[in-house]
């Protein structure tokens, strides 16, 4: 910007805080030569800090004072093979002459005519500032955050023209060296600040170890927010083999840096074999990002299918006796909770059992029940029915020889009504 030397001390003012509102808002406040003044208005240093270095030709050194600074993004492209390079990996920016700085005085000797500005170091670190060129240690080239953007200063870049000496081949309004140009493409690039939001297959769980079918598994995935700014009211896709799991979730808001969690359930009722649950993160790309390609992962999970028929006791033709089921004694059949499943359950010597299920002989199965105080039985049958086996278990067993079909009996206790959910029976 224009350095305000006409302006009022009241419009001044307005006119800095403008500036540095909108640097604090995610811009890019660039400031050249003599605007390197407006560093004190700012909040850097005092006008003292800030004068211009009188040289032959514009220039600024790479280093910071102790190491040189090719490899810092404002400096990029700067060092080339063939490149002119005086001391202290100095470079000219500025070409004086076209723009009317004398190179040699009345008798043809050298003359220093312009000039390069500089802040202070003490100042400009005291600030926070990164420092990226240097001129008789002070700081030409550098950077320092500011709210969510950045003030960048160049102290050798555009120069206003002088009609001070001799010109006659006219006058240019700029005259950038190669170096000088490669810094100018280095400060006016800019990515505004955005939010990334990333999802990997290592942040996918299950409430469950073991899939079976039937079950209401809760998935829940953690979403990073790898940017540079806050992401608001995030969606997040949970779909299994491309068809969504229920509606879109939402995370209102993740901040730069952090992460946010969301979850949704999944009813594998039906399923068997496998799947791949994937998770989408702003699925529909409304939020603006450094990177779209990082939003989805994915994982593949086995359900194992599910032996029993009508596991949960969903399913009944008469709305009084679950399918698949027989029941003797003291039993119930019962809807519960708002969301309509059923359950069985049973007073003493009260039985449920399941429609027998055909099985391998000589095969590991797994057996679990959800219940609360009654005993789990599994009968071991022939072909013909003829229980072979009877034992009364939860976890794994092992059918025997001549075994073809098993039985689960749910047997109430001994004293009060014991309930029983979801059984599930699949082969290891």
């Amino acid at each position: 910007p224009q350095y305000p030397t006409t302006r009022t001390p009241a419009q001044a003012t307005a006119y800095y805080a403008k500036l540095l509102d909108f640097a604090k808002r995610g811009g890019n406040l660039v400031l050249t030569d003599g605007a390197a003044r407006a560093l004190s208005h700012l909040g850097v240093g005092a006008a003292t800090d800030v004068k211009p270095v009188t040289v032959y030709a514009p220039y600024i050194e790479f280093n910071d004072g102790v190491r040189p600074t090719y490899d810092d993004p404002l400096a990029a492209g700067v060092n080339q093979p063939g490149a002119a390079e005086g001391p202290s990996n100095r470079h000219q920016m500025v070409e004086p002459v076209p723009l009317g700085y004398a190179i040699q005085d009345a008798n043809g000797a050298n003359a220093s005519t312009s000039f390069t500005w500089a802040i202070a170091r003490s100042a400009w670190t005291a600030a926070g500032g990164r420092i990226a060129g240097t001129i008789s240690d002070q700081v030409a080239l550098g950077e320092l955050a500011s709210g969510k953007g950045k003030i960048r200063f160049v102290g050798a870049l555009l120069p206003d023209p002088s009609e001070k000496y001799d010109h006659p081949y006219g006058l240019s309004s700029y005259a950038l060296t190669y170096s000088g140009w490669q810094v100018f493409e280095d400060v006016v690039q800019w990515h505004r600040p955005l939010p990334d939001l990333a999802v990997a297959a290592s942040d996918i769980s299950f409430s469950v170890s073991r899939v079976v079918g039937g079950d209401r598994v809760t998935i829940t995935a953690k979403v990073a927010n790898i940017g540079t700014a806050d992401a608001a009211n995030a969606k997040i896709r949970f779909t299994d083999n491309g068809k969504a799991i229920g509606a879109d979730q939402t995370i209102s808001s993740i901040a730069a840096g952090a992460g946010g969690t969301a979850s949704v359930v999944w009813n594998t009722k039906g399923l068997k074999g496998q799947h791949t649950i994937a998770v989408a993160a702003d699925p529909a790309n409304t939020i603006r990002e450094l990177s779209e390609t990082n939003n989805t992962a994915s994982t593949t999970v086995t359900v194992r299918g599910n032996r029993i028929q009508n596991a949960s006791f969903e399913d009944s033709a008469n709305g009084t006796q679950p399918d698949h089921w027989s029941s003797s004694g003291d039993t119930r059949y019962q809807q519960g909770g708002t969301d309509g499943s059923r359950s069985v359950s049973a007073g003493p010597a009260g039985t449920w059992t399941s429609d027998p299920v055909a099985v391998t002989p000589g095969t590991s199965y797994g057996l679990t029940v959800d219940t609360t105080g009654g005993t789990i039985v599994v009968e071991q049958l022939s072909a013909l029915g003829t229980v072979l086996a009877t034992t009364q278990l939860l976890g794994s067993f092992t059918t025997g020889a001549n075994v073809a079909q098993v039985r689960v009996k749910l047997v109430g206790g001994l004293s009060g009504t014991s309930t029983f959910d979801n059984v599930r029976l699949w082969e290891e």
